[in-house]
């Protein structure tokens, strides 16, 4: 006995079988691309948590044991804060947070300028100096993948947007925030 339709079976078996295909690439991507979501998401979480940690520790160690080893004497806040009556600048603390996030393999960042009181904050590669030019001609932002010693990195620079809580004024616009992922 002869299928009526056997002229459709071919064409048939086949779509679904194109249909199976694409199904199940279709799931084993979503999945794919769900997990890398998620370790995304978890790294950034562990990125957070670090920086929390590093703030908590780097208060508490130039502020708030100073403050509390001083019986109520006055302190002075400048970028040499070694001293026991020294409290670091929030642009120092910047720094020195940055720099241990830095250590530890999370981000870099630095603070920078055209006209910087310390020389450490000019630009240091073509990057920041295109950066910088960038959003001095009004960029909110400049970014880029770059390889850094041979790494990829992406790298990105904005304005400094900070307001002091005594003048709420902007930091000039020439300083500026960058930093680099690995």
């Amino acid at each position: 006995m002869r299928f009526p339709y056997s002229h459709y079976q071919f064409p048939l078996l086949s779509g679904l079988a194109v249909l199976a295909v694409a199904g199940g690439s279709f799931f084993f991507l979503t999945q794919q691309y769900q997990r890398d979501l998620l370790q995304h998401i978890e790294t950034r979480a562990k990125v957070l948590a670090a920086q929390i940690e590093i703030t908590r520790g780097y208060i508490t160690e130039h502020y708030v044991d100073k403050i509390q080893r001083s019986h109520g004497k006055p302190f002075i806040a400048e970028r040499d804060h070694a001293a026991p009556d020294r409290i670091p600048l929030p642009f120092t603390a910047t720094r020195e947070i940055a720099a241990q996030m830095s250590a530890q393999g999370w981000y870099g960042a630095r603070l920078l300028s055209l006209t910087p009181l310390n020389p450490a904050n000019r630009p240091d590669d073509e990057f920041e100096r295109e950066a910088l030019q960038a959003i001095e001609a009004g960029a909110d932002s400049f970014a880029r993948i770059e390889s850094v010693g041979g790494i990829p990195q992406f790298r990105r620079m904005t304005p400094d947007r900070a307001v002091t809580a005594y003048r709420r004024i902007p930091a000039p616009s020439s300083r500026v925030f960058t930093s680099s992922t690995r």
